[in-house]
């Protein structure tokens, strides 16, 4: 994997796997030397989603790919077919998203905003052509 590649991963929040058949190696490190290190690419917190028909098929022999990976969401489904329905559902749920932010924005900006015919300037006193007079004294 080249070192691009590696960035992407190491500074994604999300990395969805489709029809990977070796997700763990795609998302770890491994050094097969005398003593054998492996290390996680991704940071902390990244959630992992496959969506792979191999799950289908696969059991406890992995000589085909280096570990079982650990996910955060495991689909055995066939990538091509579901990916359709997996794009809507996120346009979907990024238009409710903008939607509900333009909303809580406009209530915001209603709370904040005095329109200046509302402000309460107290009792009106006329500017012009009259005299303020003084209590008779008495």
């Amino acid at each position: 994997m080249s070192n691009g590649g590696r960035a992407l991963i190491g500074n994604a929040d999300v990395i969805l796997g489709l029809e990977l058949t070796d997700f763990w190696g795609t998302v770890d490190s491994f050094r097969d030397s005398l003593v054998r290190t492996s290390r996680p690419l991704t940071k902390p917190g990244t959630k992992l989603i496959s969506i792979t028909a191999g799950d289908l098929f696969m059991k406890s022999n992995y000589q085909d790919f280096q570990r079982y990976p650990e996910v955060d969401i495991a689909m055995a489904a066939d990538a091509e077919a579901t990916l359709p329905a997996l794009i809507e559902a996120v346009k979907r749920a990024i238009d409710e998203r903008s939607q509900n932010r333009r909303s809580t924005r406009a209530a915001s900006d209603s709370r904040t905003s005095t329109p200046t015919d509302s402000i309460d300037r107290g009792p009106m006193r006329p500017t012009h052509g009259t005299r303020a007079r003084s209590a008779p004294r008495g």
